[in-house]
């Protein structure tokens, strides 16, 4: 009786699918964290250059103030991929022991 405590409507999102990769899909969504950690550190290195109204070098330092206008809050839509790394790490665990367990029976 205590198992119908647990909350079973989230259960399936926890527990891996035998026809799915889990390394790959974990390796994507790395991917798409190190764009997002790369997109942040591109625009916090570039802030500096926003326009420090020099008029020597405009045309330089115009165009990388443009360039950090354009990339200012692009991180963010990468963000998601954070939480869904998370995720797949910890049902990827799983289905390794999964798998571990399937050959060791035969």
């Amino acid at each position: 009786m205590e198992e119908t405590h647990e909350a079973p409507m989230l259960k399936w999102a926890l527990l891996p699918r035998e026809d799915i990769n889990y390394s790959f899909i974990s390796a994507m969504y790395a991917s798409g964290t190190a764009l997002s950690l790369l997109l942040f550190l591109l625009e916090t290195v570039l802030r500096g250059y926003g326009g420090n109204g020099d008029s020597s070098g405009e045309d330089e330092t115009g165009s990388v103030a443009e360039f950090a206008q354009a990339l200012e809050g692009l991180y963010l839509i990468f963000i998601p991929f954070f939480p869904c790394l998370l995720w797949s790490l910890f049902v990827r665990r799983r289905w390794i022991e999964q798998q571990g367990a399937k050959r060791k029976t035969e």
